[in-house]
C-alpha cells in the first residue's frame, strides 16, 4: 500500500497562495538587482530573517510583505477573483452554483454537459 497525502481544499488553497506570494517576492528581488544583505540592511534586520522569509521557512505577515514591497520599490495589489479551472482541466465550477461542467467521454472539448455535483459545506 502506498502512502497518499490528503490535503483539504482549504489547506491546498492556502499552500498555493503562500507559494505564489513567495514566488512573486523572489522574482521582484531578482529583478531589482538587490541582494538579500541589501534588503536586510534597508529593513534593519539580519540577512537570515530575509532568507527565512524568502525560502518559506518563516511566516510571511502583511507587514513583512509590505516591507519587501517598500524595499523593492513595488506597490501591492490585492484582488479576490472567481476560481478558474486550471489549463488542461476538464471541469469548470460555476460560482455560487451546485453544478459543474464536466467533459463527458466522447464529447468534444467545450461541449460539456452540466452534471450535478455534491460539494462539502465551507462551514464544515
Amino acid at each position: 500500500m502506498s502512502y497518499q497525502l490528503k490535503l483539504s481544499r482549504r489547506s491546498l488553497k492556502s499552500a498555493r497562495f503562500i507559494s505564489k506570494l513567495h514566488s512573486v517576492i523572489q522574482k521582484a528581488l531578482v529583478e531589482s538587482g538587490k541582494t538579500q544583505q541589501q534588503v536586510a540592511q534597508e529593513l534593519g534586520v539580519d540577512r537570515s530573517v530575509v532568507n527565512r522569509r524568502l525560502k518559506a521557512n518563516a511566516n510571511l505577515t502583511a507587514r513583512s510583505i509590505s516591507d519587501f514591497a517598500y524595499v523593492l520599490g513595488k506597490d501591492i495589489e490585492v484582488r479576490l477573483v472567481d476560481p478558474v479551472a486550471p489549463k488542461g482541466s476538464n471541469w469548470v465550477v460555476t460560482a455560487g452554483a451546485r453544478t459543474a461542467k464536466v467533459q463527458a467521454p466522447g464529447v468534444a472539448v467545450g461541449a460539456a454537459a452540466a452534471l450535478p455535483v455534491e460539494f462539502e459545506s465551507a462551514e464544515a
